[in-house]
């Protein structure tokens, strides 16, 4: 019989470390997925409460420039104005990153 006690540590060793490897790079990278899919809910919140308040503001009111600023999700503040024939209304926020976020959305102007 060989003794080869010796290999058995060596192959151990060698699979337990390409599983350290394989765990610190996956590890942040996860991270990173996680936090962007945090980022883009949040995103699509701020889209469906810029929808909701768009529609409700032209339907009932012809006041421009008008300016909101709700808190529910995060902080939001929200334009409406009339900008080259066109109903503008934006929201402006900070995501997780505390990068500054804006989007519009337009509707026709009509007198």
């Amino acid at each position: 019989m060989k003794k080869n006690e010796g290999f058995t540590m060596i192959e151990t060793i060698s699979a337990f470390s390409i599983l350290l490897v394989i765990t610190t790079f996956l590890l942040p990278i996860l991270t990173l997925v996680q936090s962007s899919q945090k980022d883009l809910s949040l995103e699509r919140e701020v889209h469906l409460l810029l929808h909701d308040e768009f529609y409700n503001y032209i339907q009932t009111s012809d006041e421009f420039p008008y300016f909101k600023s709700d808190t529910t999700i995060l902080p939001v503040r929200m334009s409406f104005q009339i900008e080259k024939g066109w109903i503008e209304g934006c929201a402006e926020w900070k995501n997780h990153h505390k990068r500054s976020k804006e989007f519009c959305l337009y509707a026709p102007y009509e007198e």
